[in-house]
């Protein structure tokens, strides 16, 4: 195949697994919407709490041509520093069982903590921006108001985790992804073209 290295390494690596590639944490809707024949929405909407290892919600009625629609016709969430609660709140979560859900942007930090992810700031180095010295050095890549949040939760720019920093980043012209996840997602996609013999 042309382009194909065999000497090389196709294996994921680390900050694409563990933060990068869950950018898509941030573009879950609450809800699925469902809608009739005619594309009239139709209520309630599915909350994602009550789809968790509950296959029985598709056996209800014409539920699955109606979530098909509705996920063919609902423009698709921007990216943002958010995560919808349903997922925050109410992950996996035991209807009898109070206050039993779990939090996947919780889990997502912890994931790259646990996997060795240096943080944010030594990635931006490492994707050709500048090391940041202040929290002020990073709104050119993360809004103000997002970048105040960041200094009420981190005591130094260096301790800002890899998920929450790429998250946080204004998507570039024409992506969905700002700089730092680019990066490092093309860098993997490279490595994959380049290194993968299937």
């Amino acid at each position: 195949r042309a382009g194909y290295d065999a000497d090389c390494d196709a294996t994921l690596v680390n900050e694409f697994a563990a933060a990068a590639f869950r950018f898509g944490h941030s573009l879950l809707r609450p809800g699925l919407a469902r809608m009739g024949p005619d594309y009239t929405e139709k209520q309630p909407q599915v909350r994602l709490r009550d789809t968790f290892f509950n296959p029985e919600v598709l056996y209800q009625g014409n539920m699955v041509e109606e979530l098909i629609r509705g996920l063919a016709a609902t423009p698709m969430e921007t990216l943002d520093e958010f995560i919808t609660t349903e997922v925050t709140n109410h992950l996996f979560e035991n209807t009898r069982t109070p206050y039993s859900g779990m939090d996947l942007a919780a889990i997502n930090i912890q994931r790259g903590r646990d996997h060795g992810l240096p943080g944010y700031n030594q990635y931006r180095v490492f994707c050709n921006m500048s090391r940041a010295k202040e929290f002020d050095d990073l709104k050119k890549e993360i809004p103000s108001p997002v970048v105040e949040r960041l200094r009420r939760l981190y005591l130094h720019v260096d301790d800002i985790d890899l998920f929450p920093g790429g998250l946080s980043e204004t998507p570039l012209m024409g992506g969905v992804v700002g700089p730092t996840f680019a990066c490092i997602i093309g860098h993997q996609f490279r490595l994959l073209r380049r290194c993968d013999r299937f």
